[in-house]
């Protein structure tokens, strides 16, 4: 029969290991009952792992990238918040989840110096507890300063980042999208970071997105529009197809004889025959008597903004 007080340790551990990925400190073990003598024992046989002189992992094996998340998180002695790529994956965000896994540190906590492998630590003078939230046991940044935090660094280049203001915008385009959160409440919250880089570019970004653009082709979009001085589009117009379907153009004008000039922008630097073909049939049952429908993709708006709106002026719309 085993003893009473084991059963209870054991109990303790293996809940705090369902709750961590089976990753814990030496200081959580102890709080649960379990002695060092113990811990040392499990590491000798390998039954555990340990990583660094605080964490360790209770199982065998190499770690998951979720366990490597909880080993980040763990690691340091201070408070430690969650942040980049996996804060906002965590939040919800899809579709930019690969990157680094960054977390927020107090500026003056040396236990961060050495960082385990796959983790970085940015050091910071901001108030983490009034800038995190908890998710699933984890300090993690709220979903406003995770974007305009991540946003700034990929401005930057930094956090092992590529250096890209047009992934910045459109980091900031997708949290908005995806109905994460609202441009307004990311440009209130650049108020409330006064450390935040590169705020004029960030705001810049968030005032077109509260203006209706939603992906970085439509603020590619406005901006050209407003380069070459040409009338600004409606955007993300409501139309319903010849198959009674509701669908959303990426930008139309009305022009004073009563006829509207569209424009898509094909997303896709590369496109497969399916995605060719849904496209075309999209346009096909979109069209209408006095609409003129014109395509263009968002590398040539972006890089040859000039062809475009040459196209668009011989189809008539205005300059102002």
């Amino acid at each position: 029969m085993r003893h009473p007080e084991r059963v209870r340790s054991d109990e303790g551990w293996l809940a705090l290991a369902h709750r961590q990925e089976n990753i814990a400190t030496r200081a959580q073990l102890a709080e649960v009952g379990v002695d060092k003598r113990t811990v040392r024992r499990r590491v000798g046989r390998g039954e555990w792992k340990a990583f660094g002189p605080r964490v360790l992992m209770l199982a065998p094996g190499a770690p998951s990238e979720s366990q490597r998340v909880w080993i980040g998180a763990l690691h340091p002695c201070g408070t430690t918040a969650l942040a980049g790529r996996a804060a906002l994956a965590v939040h919800g965000l899809k579709g930019w989840e690969d990157g680094p896994v960054v977390f927020l540190v107090g500026a003056d906590d040396r236990s961060a110096r050495r960082a385990p492998d796959g983790i970085d630590y940015v050091r910071t003078r901001h108030d983490l507890t009034s800038l995190s939230v908890q998710r699933a046991g984890m300090t993690t940044l709220r979903i406003e300063p995770a974007t305009l935090t991540l946003a700034s660094a990929l401005n930057a280049g930094a956090w092992g980042e590529h250096a890209s203001a047009r992934s910045a915008g459109g980091l900031l385009a997708a949290v908005v999208q995806q109905r994460l959160t609202t441009a307004e409440g990311l440009l209130t919250w650049c108020d409330k970071l006064p450390r935040l880089r590169h705020k004029p570019l960030l705001r810049g970004f968030l005032d077109d997105i509260a203006g209706g653009s939603e992906s970085m082709a439509e603020i590619d979009l406005v901006t050209m529009c407003r380069d070459f001085s040409l009338q600004q589009p409606v955007r993300q117009r409501a139309r319903t197809d010849s198959d009674g379907r509701r669908r959303y153009t990426d930008g139309e004008w009305d022009l004073p004889d009563g006829s509207t000039v569209v424009l898509e922008v094909d997303g896709s630097f590369h496109r497969d025959h399916s995605s060719w073909e849904a496209d075309l049939r999209r346009q096909r049952r979109l069209s209408a008597p006095g609409r003129r429908q014109l395509r263009c993709t968002a590398v040539e708006l972006r890089t040859e903004p000039e062809e475009v709106v040459k196209d668009l002026v011989a189809a008539g719309v205005p300059r102002i």
